[in-house]
């Protein structure tokens, strides 16, 4: 981690770019936003800090976290800020000490109600430099993406609308020499049917330009796709069907169809589910920016469900699908997902096939007391490399409530791995306390071990 200091020194002021935006695009609404700050402690031993097979060594790791978080939606402005800092001091020094940061920003200013928006969104968070390999201090490095620029809205009829709009971006990786500025723009023909459906014709176009464009080739990507989205009762359902074409400065250029349809239903006050089912091609900084929490306003397309794994400059071509359900009443909460997925590279190696699960299941003692169980399972073939991964997190937690602000947790678990390559496998027992602070519900501090999937018990 030593060797990437210099480097995110000089570039972490990319953070605070989207913050600085919005004081300077909107000062007055920010004063009527929600605010909320967190504090956090936690101590956490780990009989393989460093996920090997042979020689484990155990660690305790004390994390400091502090952040804040923002949230303003009004008819003028709408915007999110989520951020949070964490050091971690390693006891036994098996990894040198770090401070970690994230980010999850966006903000939608409107200039001209139904005419002209200004969009800004900003993200920073860790990704794994080997894709291969399980998330430790060793692999993961910084990455930042910055996203801006204008939307237009023309009213052809109270029916027809036609949509123009164009992007600035910039990605920042701290280890991968991935770092990028790319520009993208989009033209729409919208046509509402009805009050609860609208069809659309799409086109859009980014074009990427890395700083260093030797190692990595630039590429341009242009979609042309037909969309319907409807609202039925309790229902929401998005249809997109097209074709994708990449042009690359040395590698020959790639085209396919694209496709996705996203099922959800709101079966009642207390539970939903869903499915999800998409082809299509991407890459890492669009994934990273999809896995984001946009603000309120308008979404011309559904984001993709594919989570980033690794910043790559390459694209990918990833078909997917996933089911989930979601139950919580005021004794019981369940969450369960199933998914498979293939990811096609086209010049790296790292093809992939995937599938598994997650599944969390809590039950509320009383108001002030939770406790959670959380499993997964996933499934990975490496369709090159010859090789298969099995990685199972099975974890339980114990919250309790202390007034309104303050959660104590008590969590602790196993994380695994099984793998036909001898080096990869290993058996990682943990036990966590935490105390977590929050001013109120903008803003909770996130918890070093716990999922993104496992939300439950911090409700």
């Amino acid at each position: 981690m030593t060797k990437n200091k210099p480097r995110y020194i000089r570039k972490r002021d990319t953070v605070v770019i989207l913050g600085l935006a919005l004081y300077g695009l909107c000062p007055a609404a920010l004063y009527a936003g929600d605010v909320a700050y967190g504090l956090g402690y936690s101590s956490e031993y780990s009989s393989n800090i460093a996920h090997v097979p042979v020689n484990p060594q155990k660690e305790w790791i004390n994390s400091i976290m502090a952040g804040m978080g923002y949230a303003e939606n009004t008819p003028d402005f709408a915007a999110h800020v989520l951020s949070q800092a964490q050091y971690n001091n390693y006891r036994n020094n098996v990894f040198a000490n770090e401070t970690l940061f994230n980010l999850d920003s966006s903000a939608v200013w409107t200039v001209s109600p139904q005419r002209f928006n200004w969009v800004a969104t900003d993200v920073y968070r860790q990704l794994p430099i080997d894709i291969t390999a399980t998330v430790t201090p060793a692999n993961r490095e910084n990455v930042n993406v910055f996203n801006t620029g204008p939307d237009f809205l023309v009213h052809i009829s109270p029916v027809q609308t036609v949509a123009l709009g164009a992007r600035y971006g910039n990605f920042y990786s701290s280890t991968s020499n991935t770092d990028n500025d790319n520009a993208s723009g989009y033209a729409r023909w919208l046509y509402q049917s009805t009050p609860r459906t609208t069809y659309s014709l799409n086109y859009e176009v980014q074009d990427f330009r890395y700083k260093d464009d030797v190692a990595n080739d630039n590429f341009k990507q242009q979609d042309i796709y037909f969309s319907m989205h409807t609202r039925p009762s309790q229902s929401e359902l998005i249809l997109d069907l097209g074709t994708t074409k990449i042009s690359r400065d040395r590698n020959a250029d790639v085209s396919d169809q694209s496709g996705r349809l996203t099922w959800l239903r709101q079966i009642n006050p207390s539970s939903s589910m869903g499915a999800d089912f998409s082809a299509e091609f991407s890459n890492t900084s669009n994934d990273v920016l999809a896995a984001s929490t946009p603000a309120t306003g308008p979404s011309p397309s559904p984001a993709p469900i594919v989570q980033p794994t690794a910043a790559t400059s390459d694209v990918y071509r990833t078909k997917r699908g996933e089911v989930f359900y979601t139950q919580q009443s005021s004794r019981f909460g369940t969450a369960l997902q199933i998914f498979g997925q293939d990811q096609d590279y086209q010049v790296t190696p790292d093809d992939n096939r995937q599938t598994g699960g997650n599944l969390e299941l809590a039950y509320y003692y009383s108001d002030t007391v939770a406790t959670a169980l959380f499993s997964s399972y996933q499934e990975t073939k490496y369709t090159i490399l010859e090789r298969r991964d099995i990685d199972r997190d099975t974890s339980l937690r114990f919250g309790y409530r202390v007034g309104r602000d303050i959660l104590l947790g008590v969590e602790g678990g196993r994380l695994e791995r099984a793998s036909t390559d001898p080096t990869a496998p290993f058996t990682d027992d943990w036990i966590m306390f935490s105390v977590l602070y929050s001013s109120g519900p903008v803003f909770r501090i996130l918890s070093p071990r716990a999922p993104g999937f496992g939300t439950l018990i911090t409700r």
